[in-house]
């Protein structure tokens, strides 16, 4: 073989194995890309509030065992109790009418005194007429000061000084016999301190709440003294005012008033664990498809007593339980399927269009990747509550 053809030869080889290199490496770093591309993806999802309410029976053991539907073990307490308390700071102020008062002096310039009763009538000269407050007498010749006020109540009473006429005296002695002011008639006007049935009312329903705390206090420690296991739920207590009255009439004049008010509570005694765990399996049941209950704690519980009978010893309760649900990983939301060979942009306008998510965040691995990989296997998908 000559050597022009033996080099052509080796040339030739040299080029395929140049290839077949080239081929290899760019088949590792394919292969080298494909197993370490990675992609995590955080979701924040929304909250969805979820809701339960349904009603429930109170009864005794015995009742109870009888029973096919489910109902609370327990029993019913009650207490009385009364009180009086006074209120002083409920009262408010207001505007009335009184009667105008001042001071005249009597002139007599006749020769003989004039005696002149409580009550006696001064006419002013714009005929506002006034009264005498005591029983004076008035010297000849001189003058005596009366205090006076006006007839009837009201603004028309506050008449500066003037003259008057005594009008019971016979017309021949007015002009020598009369009243004089130096000064101005006080004000028909005056304030006052009045009860109002607004301040009445709050002053029931004050003592009234003030009775109830009281009578739940009182009845816990007499519960809790024969069963010590047992305790009294406020939610679970309801009352009845027996009476409530005031001492007073509403709008009446005065710095203070008394309340009696005589209430009864009557208490559902339970096991409150035991409804908490009923209503969370209910609640549960509330729960939408492709969801997960967050959870939920006995401070969401709430109930009240709807009826009750004392003889039966029994009670129906109104109850509600509130949770938070969140989506859950096995949601069709979340099949990576859909979320392959996309770039961070498009992978977060498809999450965000789903209300179920509030906020989304991508991460690719390693520095160079900028899309999720053809591997869904290689997608990672955490929820972060």
């Amino acid at each position: 073989m000559s050597r022009i053809k033996k080099a052509k030869i080796e040339k030739y080889y040299s080029k395929v194995a140049f290839i077949f290199l080239g081929v290899a490496l760019i088949a590792v770093v394919a292969i080298v890309y494909v197993s370490l591309a990675k992609t995590v993806i955080t979701i924040k999802p929304s909250p969805e509030a979820v809701s339960t309410s349904f009603e429930i029976q109170v009864v005794s053991d015995e009742v109870q065992n009888q029973m096919s539907e489910i109902a609370l073990s327990g029993r019913l307490a009650e207490k009385s109790i009364e009180e009086t308390k006074n209120f002083t700071n409920v009262t408010s102020q207001h505007q009335v009418e009184g009667k105008a008062e001042g001071t005249v002096t009597i002139h007599n310039n006749y020769s003989s005194t004039q005696p002149l009763v409580a009550t006696t009538r001064l006419l002013s000269e714009d005929d506002v007429l006034f009264r005498t407050k005591e029983t004076v007498t008035v010297p000849a010749g001189g003058q005596v000061d009366v205090e006076v006020e006006a007839d009837q109540p009201g603004e028309q009473g506050n008449i500066g000084p003037t003259r008057f006429t005594i009008v019971a005296l016979w017309k021949g002695l007015q002009d020598k016999i009369y009243a004089e002011s130096s000064t101005s008639m006080n004000s028909g006007l005056r304030d006052v301190t009045v009860a109002t049935l607004q301040n009445i009312n709050d002053a029931k329903e004050d003592l009234a709440s003030e009775l109830k705390e009281k009578a739940i206090g009182e009845l816990s420690r007499e519960i809790v003294k024969e069963h010590s296991e047992e305790k009294i739920l406020n939610q679970a207590v309801t009352y009845q005012i027996l009476d409530e009255e005031a001492d007073i009439e509403p709008d009446t004049e005065v710095n203070s008033f008394e309340v009696t008010s005589s209430i009864n509570i009557i208490a559902a005694v339970f096991d409150e664990d035991e409804l908490f765990e009923h209503a969370k399996q209910l609640l549960a049941e509330q729960v939408p498809d492709n969801n997960e209950l967050a959870g939920t704690e006995l401070a969401l519980l709430q109930y009240e007593i709807k009826s009750y009978d004392l003889e039966e010893q029994s009670a129906v309760l109104k109850v509600t339980l509130n949770g938070t649900t969140y989506v859950k990983l096995t949601s069709p939301i979340f099949k990576r399927d859909n979320l392959t060979n996309r770039d961070k942009q498009e992978i977060k306008t498809y999450f965000l269009n789903f209300s179920e998510i509030q906020n989304v965040d991508v991460k690719f691995s390693p520095f160079w990747v900028f899309r999720s990989p053809s591997l869904k296997d290689h997608i990672e998908i955490v929820i972060a509550k």
